[in-house]
């Protein structure tokens, strides 16, 4: 059909086109295939063509846009862009300056949607102002009354819902749901789905890369920023607005008390629902770490109720149905189990227990019961309670030797190592009498001291004890405890008590171990300087077994007494009362080892000082 209406105000055109209403598609000029419809429909279109304008003053200020649908009350008035589609009363009606409107490819359906559209393109907003202030914004979907409507030249956006991004000023976002994301401002990168989901991000500055899924997830997140919330409620925080980063969230209320806390994974229905300022903790678990609080962090909670009761402890780790850890608030704890039951726990101190049996520490492994096993490894030369190796007879726990000739004055054999925490058990001296320059029946007498590096004081192991010609001794019965840095030091007489050179052979055996628990005990002049009793060993903090008690009688002039005695509490035993210790001899009194109680002490009473030396030796039962 063609229509030719001839108006006083309009020039006489003859082109093919379609129009109804006063003024519409009035200006025409080379334009085809238009349809107006309304009064002042397409007015000023004159050069575009395939446009359709319904409704008054639809497209009536563009001169030459082409292939637009504009339907509605000013709908798309000033535009001039091309390929548009744009339903409701003032939907993109555009600037005001025609010549800036040239956005192409847009979508608007709803009062004043894209209400303010210049050169944006390929825009799709439906709903009541959605998308209202977009000017040069590309490629965004806003579907919802309000949907968008602060978006000006942001980019890329997906805002689906009333109100869903309403104050969006960024680009890349995907916000569904009623008020999803209202408040984000200029924050970006954000996912929000669901009702509320992310409502107020952005209040209070920028929250970046946050990703919340589920009704209110992460709704009073501020200013956090690469939070994950998924679930009903999850990270909502009623406490405040949240403003940590780095947070996982997912289930039924998961973390949603969180509001500084940061770098927390929260999984699981009510999971570290009470944790805060919580940081860099794990919770997976329905109600795992529930009671967390505030200055929680660092914790690794797994199972349902797993670590429910820790309120401000650190550095634990519960794994297991309703585990609960010994302490709320201690640090550094382990517990693997079902409720107060428990296969392993740990504390502090790294100490760790199997069930109620087993104690793994840095002092070893404890166990109560039988130990079945078809081997060990090493040498068992820290075993306590069996013979290294396997037997007394074939120790093969001892891992050093030393081989010297004592000269005819005092001379040092052996220094042991100066290392911190090293202990040397000198499991056996023996002297061989190897003098050539003597006739048979000639004997050979050896002088051997050891001194404490602590505290100096040198205590003689032999003094003058005579071995015959071709003969040889063992100085110790039972074994004697170094220490770093210690001396041994020897020289060999002759029968009339003068220095001799190269008469004698020495061969010494001793057993490092890295260990604090051995206890020795030299005492000589400096400490045995009475004849009241002296105390010369205290056991505290655990019992101790004790190896050795031997006597040197370090002098020329006789023989003397000595007492020894065992103190605990208001107990006193003797272990040898006024023992007459010859002189030139050696006596250790214990032929099997002897446990003393803690704080039990050894004391000692002689009838002369400077008569006999005294050395004990033993280790603590610290397991």
């Amino acid at each position: 059909m063609k229509i030719y209406f001839i108006e006083s105000r309009c020039k006489v055109k003859v082109q093919p086109r379609s129009k109804v209403g006063s003024g519409a598609l009035c200006d025409i000029d080379s334009g085809e295939g238009n349809i107006g419809v309304g009064r002042c429909a397409g007015m000023k279109n004159a050069t575009g063509s395939d446009n359709t304008f319904m409704g008054k003053y639809a497209g009536c200020d563009g001169t030459n846009g082409s292939h637009n649908f504009f339907v509605g009350n000013s709908a798309g008035r000033c535009k001039v862009g091309a390929g548009n589609i744009i339903i409701g009363e003032e939907a993109g009606k555009g600037s005001s300056t025609t010549t800036n409107n040239t956005g192409n490819y847009n979508i608007f359906l709803g009062k004043s949607a894209g209400f303010d559209i210049t050169s944006g393109c390929c825009n799709i907003s439906l709903g009541r102002e959605s998308g209202a202030n977009i000017t040069s914004g590309n490629d965004n979907v806003l579907l919802g009354g309000n949907a968008g409507c602060s978006i000006v030249d942001s980019h890329r956006n997906i805002l689906i819902g009333k109100c869903a991004g309403m104050s969006v000023t960024s680009s890349d976002n995907v916000m569904i749901g009623l008020r999803a994301g209202e408040c984000s401002g200029a924050s970006e990168y954000n996912v929000f789905i669901g009702r509320d989901a992310g409502r107020a991000v952005g209040t209070g500055g920028d929250g970046d890369n946050n990703t919340f899924v589920g009704y209110l997830a992460g709704c009073n997140v501020t200013t956090g920023s690469c939070n994950v919330a998924i679930g009903n409620m999850a990270l909502r925080s009623d406490g405040g607005g949240v403003t940590g980063d780095y947070n996982i969230a997912m289930g039924d209320c998961a973390g949603n008390a969180v509001t500084s806390g940061h770098s927390n994974i929260i999984i699981g229905c009510k999971s570290g629902c009470t944790a805060t300022t919580a940081q860099e903790n794990i919770f997976i678990g329905n109600k795992a770490g529930r009671d967390t609080s505030t200055a929680a962090k660092k914790n690794l909670f797994l199972g349902d109720l797993a670590g429910h009761t820790n309120t401000t402890g650190s550095c634990n780790i519960a794994i297991g149905r309703e585990v609960t850890l010994a302490s709320a608030t201690g640090t550094n704890q382990l517990a693997i189990g079902d409720g107060s039951n428990r296969w392993i726990t740990g504390d502090s101190s790294f100490n760790v227990t199997v069930s109620t049996a087993s104690t793994f520490s840095s002092g070893g492994l404890n166990v109560t019961g039988v130990v079945t096993a078809t081997s060990f490894a090493g040498d068992g030369s820290a075993l306590t309670g069996i013979a290294a190796g396997g037997s007394g007879e074939f120790n093969t726990g001892i891992t050093s030797t030393v081989q010297a000739t004592p000269l005819s004055f005092e001379t040092t054999m052996h220094t042991f190592p100066s290392t911190s925490g090293r202990q040397y058990v000198i499991e056996s001296i023996n002297v061989a009498n190897v003098d050539e320059s003597v006739g048979v029946g000639t004997t050979v007498n050896i002088i051997a001291s050891i001194q404490d590096a602590t505290a100096g004081e040198q205590t003689y192991i032999a003094y003058n004890v005579p071995i015959v010609t071709g003969g040889t001794i063992e100085l110790l019965k039972n074994p004697i405890v170094a220490g770093p840095s210690d001396v041994i030091r020897m020289w060999t007489t002759s029968d009339a008590y003068v220095g001799v050179n190269n008469a004698a052979d020495v061969y010494i055996n001793y057993a490092e171990h890295e260990s604090t628990d051995f206890i020795s005990k030299f005492a000589a002049t400096t400490t045995i300087n009475s004849t009241d009793a002296i105390t010369l060993y205290t056991s505290t903090s655990n019992p101790t077994m004790i190896e050795k008690i031997g006597f040197a009688n370090r002098t020329d002039t006789g023989d003397f007494p000595i007492s020894i005695k065992v103190t605990s509490g208001t107990t006193t035993s003797y272990l040898a009362k006024n023992l007459i210790i010859p002189r030139y001899s050696t006596v250790d009194i214990l032929d099997r080892p002897k446990r003393i109680e803690t704080n039990a002490k050894i004391e000692v009473e002689v009838g002369s000082t400077s008569t006999i030396d005294v050395i004990i030796a033993g280790k603590k039962i610290t397991s």
